[in-house]
């Protein structure tokens, strides 16, 4: 793995702490694009909301200042300009050669999909185990020392909610698998970290009952549902209210399924 995106952008375990928030934007959006090379007019798309008249000569300036610091790691060869390759308008794209495996995000998806894998043969354990690994690859929110246009934090975005994605598949599998009292910290961290989650309230409210809190759980859905109505003027979904349910009715075979994503029915 010579390239991190999965918090501050690192190329060769190398911080681009010392480089202006320009080149450290221009090596995220290349890390979103993923090996793919990227036009000049994209480049000035990802890096500036409202491009300043100088975009150009700025990209081609930092451009250089970037394959300057990746000269510091020996990379620099990977950061090649392709002239004429900027489309019908002309110019220059660029191209950051990232073979598979080489960036945190491919080691992510790859262990994601080897969880997916193993839930589908109901080997919960083997499937937490990879979800685990893969959220270890987290080391902030994606690109979070870059500045960028909000085409860009949209990619960033996407992949911060992947990260949320696979952290909720875990807690849903370790509910069936320790104690649900040891979960229940994590998923007020996670409902800290964002609060307009149903699923994140499904599995605290489902953790808590399954610990002997029936009156918390209930003040889970409540604080829910609170949240969901002044935040986003809407009703707790179909899900949240089958857990609600199934709380009331103290129903724990309806408390234990859940008809979710990763796990087999």
């Amino acid at each position: 793995m010579i390239f991190q995106l999965l918090g501050p952008v690192l190329a060769g375990d190398v911080e681009m702490i010392t480089n202006s928030p320009l080149v450290r934007t221009l090596l995220t959006a290349f890390l979103v694009a993923d090996g793919k090379p990227v036009t000049r007019n994209g480049l000035i798309n990802l890096v500036w909301q409202d491009p300043p008249a100088s975009a150009a000569d700025n990209i081609r300036l930092h451009v250089r200042r970037l394959r300057e610091a990746l000269a510091s790691v020996d990379l620099a060869e990977r950061l090649t300009t392709i002239r004429g390759g900027g489309g019908e308008g002309g110019g220059s794209a660029y191209h950051l050669l990232i073979d598979p495996g080489e960036l945190d995000v491919h080691i992510f998806h790859e262990r994601v999909n080897q969880s997916q894998s193993h839930a589908d043969k109901d080997q919960i354990a083997q499937a937490a185990v990879q979800l685990e690994r893969a959220l270890q690859l987290w080391r902030g929110p994606a690109g979070t020392d870059s500045r960028g246009s909000q085409s860009l934090a949209r990619r960033l975005d996407a992949l911060n909610e992947q990260r949320l994605l696979a952290w909720e598949d875990l807690l849903e599998l370790r509910l069936r698998l320790v104690p649900p009292s040891r979960i229940t910290p994590d998923l007020y961290t996670l409902i800290a970290e964002s609060p307009l989650r149903e699923r994140s309230h499904s599995l605290l409210m489902r953790a808590l009952y399954l610990s002997g809190d029936t009156v918390g759980a209930l003040a889970a859905y409540g604080n829910a549902r609170n949240l969901l109505t002044e935040e986003l003027g809407i009703d707790p979904g179909p899900e949240l209210r089958r857990i609600h349910q199934a709380v009331i009715d103290h129903n724990e075979p309806a408390i234990l399924h859940f008809n979710g994503r990763l796990l087999p029915r």
